[in-house]
């Protein structure tokens, strides 16, 4: 904690510049450490031998809202996303995504828990993204 000071808004901007500091910090230090992580070669790779062999029925990408998915990671015990691969009626192949505990468990609402109305502790089950070809993001190098 920092001392007091007379101009009352010192304290709160020294904080929020040293925090910010020492996120980016930690974030660049530990970059190459990150689970999960690789570089934008190994992605365009990926991506381009997958356009070039994708099945008919098979998205070339899908899209969730950032609060939706951090809606469904703050339920108790969520410490990983894990991603279902499903059908619909029509054919198309879809993710359905949920999160997980520690342990690998799936995280999930009971059977009679309704869409309606969310609570924050409760458990949500992610579908019904953005399917690219149909709504495609901005050309990137993953997306050409």
């Amino acid at each position: 904690m920092l001392a007091a000071s007379s101009n009352r808004f010192y304290t709160p901007t020294i904080r929020i510049v040293t925090r910010y500091h020492c996120a980016k910090i930690i974030t660049m230090q530990n970059k190459t450490n990150v689970p999960h992580s690789i570089s934008l070669e190994e992605a365009i790779e990926l991506t381009t031998r997958f356009r070039e062999t994708k099945p008919e029925d098979v998205a070339i990408s899908e899209t969730l809202d950032k609060e939706s998915v951090t809606m469904m990671l703050t339920v108790e015990g969520a410490e990983k996303l894990r991603i279902y691969h499903g059908r619909r009626e029509n054919g198309e192949i879809t993710s359905v995504l949920v999160a997980a505990d520690a342990n690998g468990n799936d995280i999930l609402p009971s059977a009679n828990d309704s869409n309606e109305v969310w609570e924050d502790d409760e458990a949500l089950i992610l579908d019904d993204t953005f399917r690219c070809p149909e709504l495609c993001p901005p050309p990137s190098p993953l997306n050409p």
